[in-house]
């Protein structure tokens, strides 16, 4: 749980930096929502748009 946490909080506070491609980002955040499924934690698809398009 520590490391649902752990991911949770990342999705939350990571921010698009510019240094690095916008598909790499999205590719990070959608790797970190499958992490948490694996976990029985999934989030929505609809979710996980809105968490990249605000990140």
């Amino acid at each position: 749980k520590v490391y649902a946490s752990t991911l949770i909080m990342k999705m939350l506070t990571i921010k698009y930096d510019g240094a690095s491609g916008v598909r790499e980002h999205i590719m990070t955040m959608n790797d970190m929502a499958a992490k948490l499924k694996g976990m029985d934690m999934e989030i929505s698809e609809g979710f996980l748009v809105h968490f990249i398009m605000t990140s």
